[in-house]
């Protein structure tokens, strides 16, 4: 995993190298954030990189940020400092156990799209605050299967669970940023975001037993939605690396 790390981290730094020689030399005075302001727009590009760094440094366990947006995208007006900003995020799982007679999958869906104002708080330092809209699609599901055999008796039962959950939100975000050079910055941000969700659920039991060739089932089905809603406050354990274009 360090090499793959390593690897990644190099080819960041490579990519950066590449573009800088295609600039002018700047002034060594000038400040950090203001690099390239003589363009109307810059890009910025970042990744969570909370995993990257421990394993480049050794830092022990991981430590769960609870921030699910991996890839960050902004695009600054350079003479006002305002930005379009968006996050994405995505996770997937599945287990298989006991010989595949339980069975769970997971996928999580997150985007964001926002506005921010950024300050220059010194020559290598950048705060900013924004406001967010947040849409978030998450998928579960789980089947499970007990059979019970007997030389005249046969107890079967089967279960599954299916979750689809929407989620719908808004709220501010807070971000700090430390500029590492001119065009690569580390930051971290809090948000606070207020949200709506919708329930859409699936359940189903069945019970089938047999014995001496008489067989009776029971099923049972649950459907339906439930709304739900919640205020989530993200702390600023994540860290981003972004690189500007």
């Amino acid at each position: 995993m360090k090499k793959i790390a390593l690897c990644i981290l190099t080819v960041c730094f490579l990519t950066y190298g590449a573009l800088a020689q295609n600039e002018k030399t700047k002034d060594k005075n000038e400040d950090f954030q203001s690099y390239n302001q003589d363009k109307k727009i810059s890009h910025f590009i970042g990744f969570q990189a909370n995993e990257l760094i421990r394993q480049l440094f050794s830092f022990g366990n991981t430590i769960e940020t609870g921030n699910p947006f991996l890839l960050k995208y902004s695009l600054r007006f350079n003479k006002s400092n305002i930005e379009i900003t968006s996050g994405l995020g995505y996770r997937t799982g599945s287990t298989n156990e006991n010989s595949g007679t339980f069975i769970t999958s997971q996928s999580d869906l997150f985007f964001r799209l926002g506005a921010a104002k950024k300050y220059d708080i010194g020559k290598r330092f950048e705060a900013g605050i924004g406001i967010d809209g947040l849409l978030v699609n998450n998928n579960n599901s789980s089947e499970n299967t007990i059979i019970n055999t007997n030389i005249n008796f046969t107890d079967s039962s089967y279960s599954s669970t299916s979750n689809k959950i929407k989620t719908f939100g808004a709220g501010p975000q807070f971000t700090f940023a430390f500029y590492i050079t001119p065009r690569v910055k580390l930051g971290t941000e809090l948000t606070a975001y207020f949200t709506y969700s919708e329930n859409n659920f699936d359940n189903l039991v069945e019970r089938k037993q047999s014995f001496n060739g008489n067989v009776n089932i029971d099923k049972i089905e649950d459907s339906g939605t439930s709304f739900s809603t919640e205020f989530d406050i993200t702390m600023p354990i994540s860290l981003f690396l972004s690189v500007k274009f």
